[in-house]
């Protein structure tokens, strides 16, 4: 079995989630047992799963084995059906069709969001006092069942949650604390695991003990996707083989690349260092990089395999001819430190001899303020007719 360690599959997803989903699709494809594992909650998990062409068999979520709730499908829960509101002494008032009110007397109790992609099905209901303060929220797994409670501070911010198993008996709860002046996560406890209470300071000591709970049931091979999880994956206790994937440049200045002066980046460094031995080897998407790494880490294993995959049979234009189209292609976050500005002044320059250019941007915004600076940059420049924002896409789609 081979665990392909991430922190989550999201909505919207960067190229490293991508490329975990792409490889999970090619092991299965050619017979080979594989899982993408998460960290990280998402009620919405199994959806956007769905909408990225896995399977509930192609994952597994933390959260999702220690609730038990790994083999659940999905049930419609929609508000105006479900039994969860006594609709003899409440009413409920529709608002618009992402929202709807619940009112006792008339007075506002409740708000009930809808979940994102369904119409009139529980997402998420938030609760109020008299004077209108939320106090807590219920979140709807997008399968159609109660997950978690998150109970609020009354400034607003969480301060304990409890997460169910489908039988909404509570299997763990997280507690919130002040420290400092801002609130952080300072406790992860099972309720009654394997018949005991247990205690975890942080949600990566939650995430090692999940792997090693997994390798106690089907040993594997590890291979981490997210540097941030460098630590975590070190700590599990195993002989299994763990590797660490690296989907993006390791060096903090690229000029310095084979200088003795040269220095990897700061996040990477516990992974050259003190969690060397805990694992087996490096994986890097090139032969340049591979190298590179090796230059400096030469008793270390490095290896080099693409971290993306090409259908071939999709890969020329279906009537196997070349165009004369003049079209350039970002795919990516549109985030500032993507320079998506350096883009409209390459196709600024393009234009001088092309006044026909396309740039089509492909992505989403890391901010509003963001995409606004950007959509203001292409009015100055007068690029509005060669600049053509497709936002973040799924699927076949021609450009």
């Amino acid at each position: 079995m081979y665990y392909f360690v991430n922190e989550n599959i999201f909505t919207f997803n960067s190229g490293t989630e991508f490329s975990a989903i792409n490889r999970q699709q090619e092991f299965k494809k050619n017979g080979m047992k594989s899982k993408i594992v998460t960290r990280n909650y998402n009620g919405r998990i199994h959806a956007d799963a769905k909408d990225h062409g896995l399977d509930d068999d192609d994952f597994i979520s933390m959260y999702d084995f220690f609730q038990g709730t790994t083999g659940v499908k999905r049930e419609h829960n929609k508000l105006r059906y479900s039994d969860i509101v006594d609709k003899r002494n409440y009413h409920i008032v529709g608002i618009n069709n992402n929202s709807s009110l619940i009112k006792y007397h008339g007075n506002t109790v409740a708000k009930v969001e809808i979940a994102p992609g369904t119409i009139g099905e529980i997402g998420t209901i938030i609760y109020y006092d008299r004077f209108g303060n939320e106090t807590s929220k219920d979140i709807y797994d997008s399968r159609g069942f109660k997950s978690k409670t998150v109970y609020l501070h009354p400034n607003g911010e969480t301060g304990h949650e409890l997460l169910y198993d489908i039988d909404g008996k509570p299997v763990m709860e997280i507690t919130h604390m002040f420290i400092n002046g801002k609130v952080f996560p300072t406790m992860y406890k099972l309720l009654d695991y394997n018949g005991k209470n247990l205690r975890f300071n942080t949600e990566d000591e939650l995430f090692t003990f999940f792997i090693q709970e997994l390798l106690n049931q089907k040993e594997g091979v590890i291979i981490n996707d997210r540097p941030s999880l460098i630590e975590a994956i070190a700590n599990v206790q195993t002989n299994c083989h763990k590797y660490q994937f690296l989907h993006g440049p390791h060096t903090t200045d690229v000029n310095l690349g084979g200088s003795k002066y040269g220095k990897v980046f700061e996040n990477l460094r516990p992974l050259f260092g003190k969690f060397k031995s805990a694992y087996s080897g490096v994986i890097v998407p090139t032969a340049e990089q591979q190298s590179e790494l090796q230059k400096f880490f030469s008793n270390f294993n490095i290896y080099n395999i693409a971290d993306f995959t090409v259908d071939g049979e999709n890969f020329v234009d279906e009537n196997n001819q070349q165009t004369d189209s003049k079209d350039i292609l970002y795919i990516g976050r549109l985030f500032e430190d993507r320079h998506i500005d350096h883009l409209l002044k390459i196709t600024q320059l393009v234009k001088a001899e092309f006044h026909d250019v396309k740039l089509h941007l492909v992505g989403y915004f890391g901010s509003k303020e963001y995409s606004d600076q950007i959509k203001k940059q292409i009015d100055d420049m007068k690029l509005k007719d060669n600049v053509i924002i497709e936002g973040y896409q799924l699927g076949d789609k021609k450009i």
